[in-house]
């Protein structure tokens, strides 16, 4: 019994320098004076004399609906997550109705900054905006557990927004370090062609108007423009002895960096070397509207250019030199056309992912062609 309690404590001290460390000084004060309250009750005499009564057990009770609590918190803070799909933006991989499966243990589980981006915590917090609104704004440095492995090239993943507090879940085409380049609907890699990753979906022409065939489980009539991945456009032009083109899309408003400068559109879209951590560039006029969103927002450096000479000052000192911090990412939807991705808001920073989407759970869409199966699909 003397060993089981030294146990006990020993890994409960474990637990609670473990907290200090993850959630920071302030909330490690919180759970260390948990800690002495639980100590200090349970060597309180009042308190063992009624370890046998109804309030005792009353108290179990409501200590094992606390740990319950915690325990599930717990998952989805460091383990998995669950996302309903609300939007067609990764079709045909996942479609609308869809709830997905995320795992954190891959890239690594992330500290919510504030009680606030607690899974369900949130929630509860935002019953009361006011003091939703002060966790929101008194928030801890990023930190991040190490993962057992590492994002790759196409894979899925679930992100908050880099300019906004919506979560995302998109395609990963852009890894750190990387040269990518979007040219005539073709995604590039440090200049190889690469083919669309996971299905993705652009426009493709016929001329036949009266074209009837079976795409993905529904008969349709087709004339002008189909939205079709690379192997459905081969399947049908191999089935039905049509020619199929892709269709450029010439037109890209509000596609970043939101500038008169760069011109680009939803098939062209030429940025920069991708930002990854230790690298340091050469700021120019074609890079600095790129690169500029991400030193003063996500990395909290300041900028200035003197209105004389146009030399750049970056934390005060003269330079026309940056190292970056963090690695970043570029991600698009499968269903490029119909995505608020990359192309619109730029880089995507590796603090702002949550983890990697390995599966779908089940959908709850009422319409399923006939043989698609999405309960535990493989994405």
């Amino acid at each position: 019994m003397k060993h089981t309690k030294v146990t006990r404590k020993l890994f409960m001290s474990c637990l609670w320098a473990f907290l200090a460390y993850w959630t920071g000084i302030w909330w490690g004060l919180i759970w260390a004076g948990l800690a002495l309250v639980s100590i200090t009750l349970a060597r309180w005499q009042p308190y063992q004399s009624l370890q046998h009564g109804i309030i005792y057990r009353g108290y179990r009770y409501v200590k094992l609906v606390i740990l319950t609590v915690f325990a599930a918190l717990a998952v989805r803070v460091f383990l998995l997550g669950i996302y309903a799909i609300p939007s067609g933006s990764m079709e045909s991989a996942i479609k609308p109705g869809d709830v997905v499966l995320m795992e954190r243990w891959t890239f690594g589980p992330r500290r919510p900054a504030s009680l606030a981006e607690v899974p369900n915590l949130g929630n509860l917090l935002a019953l009361v905006p006011e003091l939703h609104r002060w966790f929101s704004q008194h928030t801890l440095p990023p930190k991040r557990l190490a993962g057992i492995g590492s994002i790759d090239r196409g894979d899925i993943v679930v992100f908050d927004h880099p300019q906004s507090d919506i979560v995302m879940i998109k395609r990963v085409v852009g890894l750190p370090g990387d040269t990518l380049a979007l040219v005539h609907g073709t995604v590039t890699i440090s200049g190889v062609p690469s083919d669309p990753v996971g299905g993705t979906r652009i426009k493709w022409h016929i001329e036949d108007d009266t074209l009837s065939t079976n795409v993905g489980g529904r008969s349709r009539y087709y004339g002008g423009a189909l939205r079709l991945t690379w192997q459905e456009a081969l399947d049908m032009m191999d089935s039905l002895s049509v020619e199929l083109r892709p269709e450029h899309k010439q037109v890209g408003k509000g596609m970043y960096p939101k500038s008169k400068n760069v011109q680009s559109t939803l098939d062209d879209w030429t940025p920069p070397t991708i930002p990854q951590k230790g690298l340091t560039v050469t700021l120019t006029e074609d890079n600095l509207e790129w690169y500029l969103p991400l030193i003063i927002l996500q990395e909290g450096a300041s900028f200035e250019r003197s209105q004389h000479t146009g030399f750049y000052y970056i934390n005060g000192a003269f330079t026309d030199m940056y190292t970056f911090k963090q690695d970043y990412f570029l991600v698009f939807g499968d269903n490029r056309y119909n995505s608020k991705d990359s192309r619109y808001w730029g880089f995507l920073p590796a603090d702002h992912i949550h983890g990697v989407v390995p599966l779908v759970l089940f959908s709850t869409a009422k319409y399923q062609p006939y043989g698609t199966r999405r309960t535990f699909k493989k994405l």
